[in-house]
């Protein structure tokens, strides 16, 4: 019975030893993250000073200050929908193929009007004579809206797909329609 009582005493020894350097090493841990900023920008210009040693005259910013404004980046080509897009007929853009927020999720799109029934449109993308697709329609009626989705993937690697969702209020005579495309994914994403 000792034994255990010596063993569990010399245990407890050792984790009320060890928790104030435990302590200590949580605390420095937080001074870290909380200076992480500080440390970036000091990378940042010395990484600088190496560059250009004859900008030495320069007033170094105080840490007070706000951070230096950042590069503009080279924006990149615009938007675009896939290249095989079947034609939506008699339709009506509202503007440009833009970056646009879908279902909570950034997306590139187009949308606009046609004065043919949500049917009719998707009737058109279903038969689409462009490549071999994966198809899905979906037609819904909800408080006397027609809704019709239909999605179009293609078999090739990476996968594109498009969107087509045509809706038309009960007493309207135009189809609002709108073109979509999850944005590509960065190569060896797997997703």
């Amino acid at each position: 019975m000792k034994l255990y009582l010596t063993s569990f005493a010399f245990a407890a020894a050792l984790f009320w030893s060890a928790l104030p350097t435990a302590r200590a090493q949580t605390v420095e841990n937080k001074q870290r993250i909380l200076n992480a900023p500080r440390l970036a920008q000091v990378l940042q210009e010395e990484a600088g000073e190496d560059e250009d040693e004859d900008e030495d005259s320069k007033p170094v910013p105080s840490p007070q200050s706000s951070p230096p404004p950042r590069k503009q980046t080279v924006k990149a080509d615009p938007p675009t929908l896939p290249e095989w897009t079947p034609p939506v007929p008699q339709f009506k853009p509202d503007g440009p193929v833009s970056l646009k927020k879908i279902d909570g999720e950034e997306k590139i799109a187009q949308t606009g009007t046609s004065p043919l029934t949500p049917a009719e449109l998707g009737n058109s993308w279903e038969t689409a004579k462009t490549a071999e697709f994966l198809r899905f329609r979906n037609n819904l009626t909800v408080n006397d809206k027609i809704i019709v989705k239909v999605a179009l993937t293609d078999y090739y690697e990476p996968r594109e797909e498009v969107h087509l969702e045509a809706v038309r209020g009960p007493r309207e005579k135009i189809t609002h329609v709108t073109i979509y495309s999850p944005l590509p994914k960065a190569a060896g994403s797997g997703k």
